[in-house]
């Protein structure tokens, strides 16, 4: 793990932030994924579907739903 994203979540953590910035940093690295060619994505969700479907928001695939109508 490089070094900024461990002191960014360390920042993050203490402003209780970090689902903002793992959306963000995930959502960055899928942008520059499919801007590379790759058209699928797969994701694990580990029992965190709503990080999952943030992504998907800022990625602009999905219209923002509440959990309970996606899960």
């Amino acid at each position: 793990i490089p070094t900024w994203v461990v002191d960014a979540f360390d920042k993050a953590e203490r402003d209780g932030r970090e689902d903002l910035l793992a959306t963000a940093i995930c959502a960055e690295l899928c942008s520059e994924l499919i801007d590379g060619g790759v058209d699928t994505l797969h994701f694990y969700t580990l029992n965190r579907p709503e990080l999952t479907r943030d992504v998907c928001h800022a990625l602009g695939v999905t219209p923002r739903l509440a959990l309970k109508n996606v899960a």
